[in-house]
């Protein structure tokens, strides 16, 4: 078990619950964690709730649970960074279909993206029943 097999778990899109710190009160939010080229990038508009937590903590957590299993999930310990990065943008408007039916174009004022730096992760194969630390 190593970080190969934890990284086979995601796909392009993946349906995540995000906790973010508010305060001193964690946050959960589902989201969409985009895994393009090697990166986990999450969209979201400029003026969200996420956006100001995550310039307030950067320290964030997803969780990803199997589709088809009953136990089993990664959990990555993560800094999140907003991405100032038009190409990407211009990317994601490109290829992820939500992107482009929630935002006017790349250059909209109103998209954001914010970049998870995975530090490491908690990972529990789908079928065991104990979990181990695998750093990014």
């Amino acid at each position: 078990m190593g970080l190969g097999e934890v990284l086979e778990r995601f796909h392009f899109l993946n349906r995540v619950i995000l906790a973010i710190g508010e305060g001193d009160q964690p946050r959960l939010r589902p989201v969409t964690l985009i895994h393009l080229d090697g990166r986990f990038l999450i969209t979201t508009g400029t003026k969200s709730k996420k956006v100001d937590h995550i310039l307030r903590n950067s320290r964030v957590e997803f969780l990803l649970l199997p589709e088809d299993e009953d136990t089993g999930y990664v959990r990555g310990r993560c800094a999140a960074s907003i991405l100032d990065d038009d190409a990407v943008k211009r990317l994601l408007y490109e290829r992820v279909p939500h992107v482009s039916q929630l935002w006017e174009g790349p250059e909209d004022e109103d998209l954001t993206v914010i970049e998870l730096e995975p530090i490491e992760y908690d990972y529990m194969r789908p079928g065991d029943f104990s979990s181990t630390t695998i750093p990014a």
